[in-house]
């Protein structure tokens, strides 16, 4: 259990690290060592695994997707929302700076995780992954009625991957931690979702059993079926998903028709 004063530690340290490295406002940097340089990134290549335990992890990903689009927005709220009631008296600065911070990185670190397949190709790569993995049930390619969109695991991966391009449920970290404001990306990112969720794997995530971590099969590169793990999520986070999808779908309606 972390006790309030930890926590308060720590998000203080996630303010600072946005604050003084310049991570304020997230964006596209042409340097050698990360094209990234602004987003928040592990320190080397062999950190530890975020869904098996090997030196893999998520496909070698330097940059994750759930911290960088969902966890330090969350963080900078917190920061904002403790500031407003006086917890950092010596900056008070810090209530309005922190949600401004907050939206630029809710706003604006989706887009370099963006991955979307044409329909035609999506169903190219099934058969691939297929042939690939010796799976041995059927592609499910028929339930693909639009080009597959979903956020890669990280950027900057193992085999010289720019992106990590598996289908993965780490979407519940934004939809758990995250109300954006943003309506028309809000309501992107719950179709995304809710497609993945509702095709059968390999065609997306979801088996009789229910919801996969991660789903390899759209990946372009052999390395994806030879090293993605695709471990089946628990009952409570797949229920959990479900709900808070339906939350934020009703977030939307609201708005749209208000």
């Amino acid at each position: 259990m972390v006790s309030e004063r930890s926590l308060i530690k720590m998000m203080t340290e996630a303010y600072l690290f946005v604050h003084f490295l310049g991570l304020a406002t997230p964006r596209k940097c042409p340097l050698f060592s990360s094209q990234y340089l602004h987003l928040v990134s592990f320190p080397s290549l062999t950190h530890p695994s975020l869904i098996n335990p090997t030196l893999t992890g998520i496909g070698g990903a330097r940059i994750p997707y759930d911290v960088n689009t969902a966890l330090v927005p969350a963080a900078l709220r917190s920061i904002s929302r403790l500031s407003l009631f006086g917890l950092f008296p010596t900056h008070p600065s810090w209530c309005t700076l922190a949600s401004s911070y907050a939206k630029t990185w809710e706003d604006n670190t989706l887009s370099f995780f963006a991955v979307s397949v044409p329909a035609q190709e999506a169903g190219s790569r099934l058969q691939a992954y297929i042939s690939r993995s010796s799976f041995p049930g059927p592609s499910q390619s028929q339930s693909i009625d639009s080009d597959v969109k979903f956020y890669a695991l990280g950027l900057e991966g193992n085999n010289n991957l720019s992106k990590v391009e598996v289908m993965n449920t780490d979407d519940c970290f934004r939809l758990f931690l995250l109300n954006t404001t943003n309506q028309s990306q809000l309501s992107a990112f719950l179709n995304q979702t809710a497609n993945n969720i509702r095709r059968t794997f390999p065609a997306g995530l979801m088996t009789s059993v229910g919801m996969l971590v991660a789903n390899p099969a759209f990946g372009p590169d052999p390395f994806y079926a030879a090293n993605v793990s695709m471990l089946p999520e628990s009952t409570l986070p797949s229920l959990n998903l479900t709900m808070r999808l339906e939350t934020q779908s009703g977030r939307t309606y609201s708005s749209d028709t208000s």
